[in-house]
């Protein structure tokens, strides 16, 4: 397979069907601002114009010459795959390494299949994010299956040492993000795994109808809303500046019908060594403001010391408005339903509180 050296991004033109090959950044590979139009700037070493409908991405992007470093946001924002506001893309058989920022950035993508795919050394494999300006399209119709997998996570900058988030294979470097961060509805994340050195698996926020499924890493989280506090609950506020996001699923929106069944969470499946804090090592799972009716059964989870560290914090995490059953789980390392290893429901803010199913001691197992 030829290699196509680029020095700026590749934009498919709208059209093209598919997009095949081996693209790699030159050193001085440069991102373009606004060369999208409308404002929009192609962020990916292949970028599909907005607009794209049933494309198909068989590639292999090499960001090995960029510098992570470097002070030019025309280098640090530059992702492998980028799908803005796209219909019907497959993407297959793709391998990504080396970038400083995400390998497939997707933002207001409706209908997205993802397989056999993998990412190394990128910050994830797939963020599925919000952003798409006044567009106000959520992403939607989102399957990642086929083995997928994200390999030791990386991103720009350069991390203080000793740091939480600096990598242990790279020092001086930090060690990305979960291998898949998304906003979005109705989709399926099956059969991926984070290997090496990375800081979780999946991530969602403000989601809605997302099955997880026989999924494999140290850590999950799924977020209920953008933004939370006991006053205004679940927003989307930015409390930096007082101003309203531009958030497709609206104002106020948290979580609803999230399931996670069949995976398997175990902290020390992660390379990354976090700081020598017992309170910010040991979560395997975190259920974190206002969601409806999630569902996390017949996973394995364990309590282990996160590295070899002290952990004082549970299996699983609950707080902020949550409304979760448990139901055909494992928890290893914990010693029965009353073990402070295992489940946690709180801190709690009484105007918020949060609810498991009442026979979650019995529906579980427990192995010490």
């Amino acid at each position: 397979m030829s290699e196509t050296l680029l020095h700026a991004p590749y934009v498919v033109p709208l059209g093209q069907r598919e997009v095949a090959g081996r693209f790699k950044a030159a050193p001085d590979f440069r991102l373009i601002g606004g060369n999208l139009g409308s404002g929009y700037t192609a962020f990916g070493l292949v970028t599909l114009t907005p607009g794209a409908r049933k494309v198909r991405v068989e590639v292999e992007l090499d960001g090995s010459a960029l510098n992570l470093q470097s002070p030019d946001w025309q280098v640090t924002q530059t992702r492998g795959l980028h799908l803005p506001l796209c219909d019907d893309i497959e993407v297959v058989n793709t391998s990504i390494r080396q970038m400083p920022r995400e390998a497939i950035y997707a933002n207001g993508v409706r209908g997205l299949d993802v397989s056999e795919s993998h990412s190394e050394q990128t910050e994830t494999f797939l963020n599925l994010d919000y952003q798409t300006g006044r567009a106000l399209r959520a992403n939607s119709g989102i399957y990642v299956h086929g083995y997928c997998t994200h390999r030791n996570g990386q991103t720009y900058g350069t991390a203080a040492s000793g740091s939480e988030y600096e990598s242990v294979l790279r020092p001086g470097r930090y060690i990305g993000s979960s291998g898949i961060v998304g906003y979005l509805a109705d989709g399926e994340i099956v059969d991926f795994a984070t290997l090496g050195e990375y800081k979780g698996c999946v991530k969602l926020v403000s989601s809605e109808r997302v099955r997880i499924a026989r999924c494999i890493g140290s850590y999950f989280m799924l977020q209920g809303s953008v933004y939370f506090d006991g006053d205004k609950g679940p927003h989307s506020v930015n409390p930096a500046n007082g101003q309203q996001l531009l958030f497709p699923f609206g104002p106020g929106h948290s979580a609803k019908d999230l399931v996670i069944e069949e995976c398997v969470m175990r902290p020390n499946l992660t390379l990354w060594r976090r700081v020598d804090d017992p309170l910010s090592a040991g979560v395997t799972l975190q259920l974190s403001w206002p969601q409806a009716r999630t569902v996390i059964r017949n996973n394995h989870l364990w309590w282990e010391p996160w590295a070899g560290r002290p952990s004082l914090m549970p299996c699983v995490q609950l707080s902020g408005g949550v409304d979760a059953t448990l139901v055909g789980n494992t928890f290893h390392g914990v010693t029965g339903p009353d073990d402070p290893h295992g489940v946690l429901i709180g801190p709690e803010d009484s105007r918020w509180p949060s609810q498991i199913n009442p026979d979650w001691r019995t529906a579980n197992q427990f192995v010490a």
